[in-house]
Order: structure tokens, then sequence, then C-alpha cells
């Protein structure tokens, strides 16, 4: 399981656990990509082969045949991950909104979000920054404080620094 820019494997909130409840004969494994959760005090590549050569580290000691999962950015990883994968561990491929990194960024967001998305990630304060995101990336309301408490919380323990935040090419 990936995910996208700026985010790390809590974000996943409650979907993990249901998830391994369907899935009850598979193992789900969350990598977290360079800049984020336990890797946060990393600088993020500045291509997606470089994520791609994490995850391929990251997942060495799993038994294959595994399956990927990736949303957004984690989604481009995923796709370079399978395109990659000369022995052949990758056998599933889940892309959830994502496109591919050869497509210009402009491209790849509507142009009315942009501006929505912009004023999200750079907000002044951590709370407010949470908000917008939760607003901007999930059909959740910004009003569910539950989870945006928790976000907020992650954001906290495990800061996301700005250079980290940019899109690579």
């Amino acid at each position: 399981m990936l995910r996208g820019l700026a985010r790390e494997s809590r974000h996943w909130n409650d979907f993990i656990p249901s998830l391994a409840r369907v899935c009850d004969r598979d193992r789900i494994h969350c990598i977290d990509l360079p800049g984020n959760g336990s890797f946060h005090e990393q600088a993020s590549p500045l291509s997606i082969r470089g994520y791609t050569r994490h995850v391929q580290e990251q997942a060495e000691s799993l038994a294959a045949p595994l399956g990927v999962v990736g949303l957004s950015l984690g989604g481009m990883v995923a796709l370079d991950l399978a395109q990659q994968d000369r022995e052949r561990r990758f056998t599933h491929v889940v892309l959830i909104n994502t496109s591919t990194a050869w497509s210009a960024f402009y491209k790849r967001a509507r142009p009315s979000s942009v501006p929505f998305a912009l004023k999200s990630f750079f907000q002044p304060s951590r709370e407010k920054r949470e908000e917008g995101i939760l607003g901007f990336i999930s059909n959740l309301k910004s009003g569910d404080k539950k989870v945006l408490d928790e976000w907020i919380d992650i954001r906290r323990q495990r800061p996301v620094r700005p250079a980290n935040c940019k899109l690579p090419g």
C-alpha cells in the first residue's frame, strides 16, 4: 500500500483494518515513501524511479508473489515498480486516482483544483493545512473531527519538510 504526496501509511486510517478483514489470507504491508512517515527525515527523491528503488528495497524481505496498491503519487510509483520488476515479484497492481509521470503536472490536475490545492498546502498552521488537504483529497467532510485530529497528530509527530512536497518530474 503506497500513499500519495506528503501522506504516510497512517493516513490510510481505518481502511487498512477494513481491507484486512476481507483479505484474510493476504498480508497487508504499508510502505512509507522517502520524506514521509517513518522516513520523514529523509529527502524525497526527485524522480519516480528514486521512489521505486526505495519501495523495492523495503519489499525485499516480503515473500512473492506481491500485489501493490498505489494512491496518487503512490500509483505512479506502483506503475513504475511493475515496469521495472524483472523477477515478476509484483503480480497485481491497483492504481487509485493516479496518472503517469510522463504527463506534465498541469495535465494531471484539473485547472480549477490547483488554487485550492496550493492554498491547502501552504496554510500557515498545521491544523488549517490538514483540514484543507482532508477536504481536497477525500470524500470526508473537513468537519470529520476524528479523522482531522488524527491527521493533525500524524503531521505533528512526523512533519513533512516543504522541500519534500515537490512533485517528481
